[in-house]
């Protein structure tokens, strides 16, 4: 089954929501939070993801944009995201269920994308895509090998050696914190 990441804007189109869900979840009435009147007010992040994919990346959003209710940021979101338990206790029998359905997999870019989103970020990269979506990350090279883009070329574009790759544009900044 096909996954995606969506989130719900503000009028100034900010996020105020992030979530992940397959067929029409993004527009179901069935939220705490209040799906947008207009439409076009909810905006596909990214699409065609497995179910741990969509989880990744639901998890890397709300960490990027952070929590009302947490004093870290901007949504409304309720959890970090990865199916909203994130403070659950986890029983033995729990832990040995899923190490037992993790073995022998491959570890993707999206996993990575989670993993790299709670490290200490040293620059974040603000790249806008040819269709003009703005996207932020801190770690470029994920971000290149996700949307198939040359890590050295799309750094290049950040320094200001290059004006785009590929119809991408990007820039940088130092530091740990994004205000």
């Amino acid at each position: 089954m096909s996954y995606y990441v969506y989130a719900y804007l503000r009028e100034d189109g900010s996020p105020y929501y992030i979530g992940k869900g397959k067929k029409d979840r993004a527009y179901s009435k069935t939220h705490r939070i209040a799906v947008p009147t207009n439409k076009n007010k909810i905006v596909f992040l990214e699409t065609n993801l497995n179910e741990i994919g969509s989880l990744a990346i639901e998890r890397f959003y709300i960490r990027w944009y952070g929590r009302k209710d947490l004093g870290t940021g901007i949504l409304r979101n309720m959890s970090d995201g990865g199916e909203g338990n994130t403070n659950s206790i986890r029983t033995e029998e729990w832990r040995r269920n899923i190490s037992k359905a993790l073995k022998g997999r491959k570890i993707t870019d999206l996993t990575t994308l989670t993993r790299l989103s709670t490290s200490k970020e040293k620059y974040f990269y603000t790249i806008k895509s040819p269709n003009g979506e703005i996207i932020n990350t801190t770690n470029l090279n994920t971000f290149c090998k996700v949307h198939g883009l040359h890590q050295g070329a799309m750094a290049a574009v950040s320094r200001g050696e290059r004006t785009h790759h590929k119809g991408f544009t990007c820039s940088y900044r130092h530091g740990k914190n994004r205000k």
